[in-house]
Parts: C-alpha cells; sequence; structure tokens
C-alpha cells in the first residue's frame, strides 16, 4: 500500500522507438489508493457485525470499500503520435522514392463521482497524414473528432443497473477532398444519386477537388434509457444501454466519392442534413487475457423510425452502425502493441461500410497525483458502485 507522500510522487518515463511515440497524462483525484490502516479498518468493521467471517470475505468487503471511496472529480489524458519513413530504389516491382507517415492522437476523459452519480466525459482525435511514392505529397489519411458526455445513476439496490442519459458530437476536422495520380472527370449528383445541375469537370493530376469543408460532416446525436453492467471484472467486464434518441446530420454542400466502376467518370454525391429519431442499442466489453494482454469491443446501434427525408431513411435498413475491436499487448512498462479495427455504417452520410484498422507501437510519458482518501465504512463498501 501506498503512503501519502508516495502517492504523490510523480513518475516520469520517456523512451522514444522508432518514430512512433505517446505522451500519456492523467490526473486521478482522488484515487482509491488506502494505507494499510484503512486496510484493515474494513476487516474490523465487518467483524463487528459477526464473529465468524472468513478471511477471504474481509478482503472482498475491504476492496470494495476501498472502490466505493472513490469520489469526485478524476481524469486523463493522451497525447500520442506515430510515424514512418521508407525508401527504396531499384527495387523490382516499387516504385523508387520514399513514403512517410505522420500522425497525432489525443484521447481524454474527465469524470465526477457523487454517491450514486456518475459523469463522465470523453474528447478523441485522430489525424494522420501519409506521403507515398506516387503523389509525392502529403494527403490526409485519417482524420476524426469524437466528443460525448454520459449520465447515469446507480440505483441503491442494484448498484449495476439504472437510467442514463448522452450526448454526442462527431465530424472531422479539416477539409476533405479527392486527388489522383492521372487527370480524370468528375461527375456530379444530387443526393438521390441523380443528375447535378454542377456541370462536369475535368481534373487534372495531383490537383486536389475539395468535397468537404471544415467539420463537415458534423452528427449530432443523444439518447436516454437504462443502462446494465451485468459483470465488472479485469477478465470480463460488459456494459450495455438501451434507450431512444435522435440523430441529426448536418452538411453544408458537400460531396462525398460513390465511384461507379462501370463508367469512366468519377461519381461524387451530394450530401444530405437530415434529422431522425429512434432507438439506440449500444454494447461495449473488454477485458485482460494474461498479464500483459487486453482487448476490447464493441458496438453502437440506431434504428430510425422517423426521418425528415421520409420513410424512405427509416427502418432496418437504414440503421447507422459504428464498430471497434481492439488488442493491446503491453511490451514494458512504458511501450505498447495496439491493433484497431474501425468500421462504420451511416446510411445518411454514405450507404457504404467505412474501415480503417491499423498497428500502433507506442511509448509513454506519465504522471499521476493521488491524495490520500477518507477510510471507507461497512455501509460504504455494501453499497458498492460497478
Amino acid at each position: 500500500m501506498k503512503t501519502l507522500a508516495q502517492a504523490r510522487t510523480a513518475s516520469v518515463q520517456v523512451t522514444v522507438v522508432g518514430l512512433t511515440a505517446l505522451l500519456s497524462w492523467s490526473i486521478a483525484a482522488p484515487v482509491a489508493a488506502q494505507p494499510k490502516a484503512v486496510e484493515a479498518a474494513a476487516p474490523v468493521a465487518a467483524g463487528a457485525l459477526t464473529k465468524e467471517v472468513a478471511p477471504e470475505e474481509l478482503r472482498k468487503r475491504a476492496l470494495e470499500a476501498k472502490d466505493a471511496a472513490r469520489q469526485g472529480w478524476t481524469g486523463k489524458v493522451n497525447l500520442g503520435g506515430s510515424g514512418s519513413l521508407g525508401n527504396s530504389s531499384g527495387v523490382v516491382g516499387t516504385a523508387d522514392g520514399t513514403t512517410m507517415q505522420i500522425g497525432g492522437m489525443i484521447d481524454s476523459s474527465a469524470e465526477w463521482v457523487g454517491g450514486q452519480h456518475e459523469w463522465l466525459s470523453a474528447l478523441k482525435i485522430v489525424h494522420v497524414q501519409s506521403r507515398d511514392t506516387v503523389l509525392k505529397e502529403f494527403i490526409k489519411s485519417s482524420d476524426a473528432l469524437d466528443l460525448s458526455t454520459t449520465y447515469t445513476y446507480h440505483l441503491e439496490d442494484l448498484s449495476w443497473l439504472g437510467p442514463y442519459a448522452r450526448g454526442r458530437l462527431a465530424t472531422q476536422l479539416f477539409p476533405g477532398y479527392v486527388v489522383q495520380p492521372t487527370a480524370f472527370k468528375a461527375k456530379f449528383l444530387n443526393s438521390k444519386g441523380q443528375a447535378s445541375t454542377t456541370p462536369d469537370r475535368d481534373v487534372a493530376a495531383k490537383e486536389r477537388l475539395d468535397l468537404t469543408t471544415w467539420f463537415e460532416p458534423l452528427i449530432l446525436s443523444e439518447s436516454a434509457g437504462a443502462f446494465a453492467h451485468p459483470t465488472s471484472s479485469k477478465y470480463l467486464s460488459i456494459k450495455t444501454k438501451l434507450g431512444v434518441g435522435a440523430q441529426h446530420v448536418l452538411m453544408q454542400d458537400g460531396y462525398a466519392v460513390g465511384d461507379d466502376k462501370a463508367t469512366p467518370e468519377l461519381e461524387l454525391k451530394q450530401l444530405q442534413g437530415a434529422h431522425q429519431a429512434g432507438s439506440e442499442l449500444d454494447l461495449a466489453a473488454q477485458g485482460e487475457l494474461t498479464q500483459v494482454v487486453t482487448w476490447r469491443a464493441g458496438g453502437n446501434f440506431f434504428l430510425p423510425v422517423y426521418s425528415s427525408e421520409g420513410t424512405d431513411d427509416t427502418g432496418l435498413g437504414r440503421t447507422s452502425i459504428n464498430l471497434l475491436a481492439g488488442v493491446s499487448i503491453k511490451l514494458a512498462k512504458w511501450a505498447s502493441l495496439d491493433y484497431t479495427f474501425v468500421a462504420r455504417k451511416i446510411p445518411l452520410v454514405v450507404d457504404e461500410w467505412q474501415i480503417q484498422h491499423g498497428f500502433l507501437l507506442t511509448t509513454g510519458f506519465q504522471m499521476a497525483f493521488a491524495p490520500e482518501p477518507p477510510a471507507p465504512t461497512l455501509a460504504a463498501a455494501e453499497r458498492v458502485r460497478y
């Protein structure tokens, strides 16, 4: 167990592996770090309730009391970076030149816990620029911003169950465009896939044709319902949410690539904003396979029953789907190898699957502050929050 002085000690580790780096900063105040005197307090309180209690039960109550004592604000900020550099010359089947990739990531969250109330907000930003031997210029290959805030109320007798309310914003930060190594003709279509009043355009090789502007498309959603956390352990943790909500897709007359391979032109379909209402299902699971291998998976499903664009945009076939999976292998205290898979299908934006996946080798820098919490009581242990 840590003493107060130890709990307030900041540790710094900085390591660079190749051109890949992750900076991780977490601030947790307060956390459930307990001195030995506190660990002993729960068994004493438990002993006052019954004369014969198994040692394992005493330990379980002490751990529950330690978790129940965690109140107030906690937060963390992870700053990450990735990069790669390659060069080839005279290699059979490979174009001569240099390939590069530079990316950055922010993964942060802030949580407040007060009794049976919990409020969690999270911000995630990812942006990657790539340069290959064909275009020989940097173009963005990944660009996403996700902001969410969730309130949950844990029932007193069933702390793993209760109501929730959530708001979310998802978009891309920078303007979108299409660029190709050879000249092409762009054919503009309206949101229904029919010929547009915008005339076709001849685009030169390596010329950027703008498709969207800043923060387009912008997707706002809100939902409310019931949550359930049926199991919570280091080996398996499951969180579910089921409710009703609304989804708003806001556009600024942008376009998305909807190419028909059977035609010589590159078809660009106009994006159409809309407002939908329906039901939402959210599933999330994570766990630990070994001491060095962890995993996570989840999915979010929004079934529209109303749409401002009419009944053609409702029903099972117009369900918005977001899937996520990942595996992390801890190589050292300061390094890990992560694989992430993301797949999404939002018919209001593009009625096709959008898939991104890849590996990231990360290193870290960490700071922590942990003031000593008050000693727990047996009553707090019995109301432990999952």
